[in-house]
């Protein structure tokens, strides 16, 4: 996982704003995601997950930790599976 500061936004939304995250973390794997999740240096900042970009509008910069998903495919889980 690679957490970045200050970094912009533009080629993460589909209308291409020019807006910057104070933290972006780019997380391709399900342990990355719950490690960063459970580090108590980013649990200070407000998260915001973003998928491909094409239904959010930024309208200001990002003042917290924006959670970039990269991950690939689906899973079926069975809810009742132990």
């Amino acid at each position: 996982m690679n957490i970045t500061e200050n970094i912009s936004l533009k080629s993460y939304n589909s209308f291409g704003m020019e807006v910057k995250a104070r933290l972006l973390a780019r997380v391709a794997a399900v342990d990355e995601i719950q490690e960063l999740l459970h580090d108590p240096r980013m649990s200070i900042y407000e998260r915001l997950v973003l998928g491909g970009g094409s239904n959010i509008l930024f309208t200001a910069d990002v003042d917290g930790l924006v959670i970039k998903n990269e991950l690939l495919g689906i899973e079926v889980v069975d809810e009742n599976q132990d």
